[in-house]
């Protein structure tokens, strides 16, 4: 009897703890904060380490737009708004993100910055070196429209490719002086899985 009675606790356990894990996973699905230190321009860290992420970066949706193309949507925001100090960030001045090599600028069809979300100022992407800042070096695509306040900003991109999420897409950001500019990793455009044929 005592064995049967440690045999259901330990099962009632286990499925407890899948469940709460599950629910963790759901409850942080789609959205992904910057989590590395801060680094000022002046190469020195900044207090921003004492409180984490200075900015939430969401997936918030890509869709088949039936024509060939997706359209890939992410929401930025600054959640603790100041001067960069005291535990808080300067408004986001622009950011972005690299690709892997399945995409080229041939695949980029379009892309557009927005206040929120509805009124779309449209450019032609394009992948370059962000001269502004030497946090990231490699070429990438831009998106020179930042934050103001605690609002969300949006930001589209059309590509002409079905491609999956990749949750660790490197991206980056440039602030102000105090803040200064950073590398993440978040919910952004993978490659194609790569498929391993196996010969008998």
């Amino acid at each position: 009897m005592k064995n049967t009675s440690k045999l259901w606790f330990v099962a009632i356990f286990l499925m407890t703890t899948i469940s709460c894990s599950k629910n963790a996973d759901l409850s942080t699905k789609n959205t992904f904060t910057t989590n590395d230190e801060f680094v000022g321009v002046d190469g020195s860290s900044s207090n921003l380490a004492s409180i984490g992420n200075p900015y939430s970066i969401i997936l918030e949706s890509v869709t088949d737009n039936g024509d060939n193309t997706w359209t890939w949507v992410w929401s930025v925001q600054n959640p603790n708004p100041g001067n960069g100090n005291n535990g808080t960030a300067q408004g986001l001045s622009h950011w972005g993100f690299s690709f892997g090599a399945c995409v080229t600028a041939a695949n980029l069809v379009n892309a557009g910055t927005s206040a929120d979300g509805i009124s779309w100022t449209d450019f032609s992407p394009e992948l370059a070196i962000d001269p502004s800042q030497s946090c990231f070096t490699r070429p990438g695509l831009k998106f020179d429209f930042g934050t103001i306040g605690s609002q969300k900003s949006w930001y589209r991109l059309v590509i002409n490719r079905n491609l999956p999420v990749n949750n660790n897409a490197s991206g980056f950001y440039k602030s102000g002086s105090r803040t200064g500019c950073g590398t993440f990793s978040f919910p952004g455009i993978g490659c194609d899985p790569i498929i391993i044929e196996i010969i008998e």
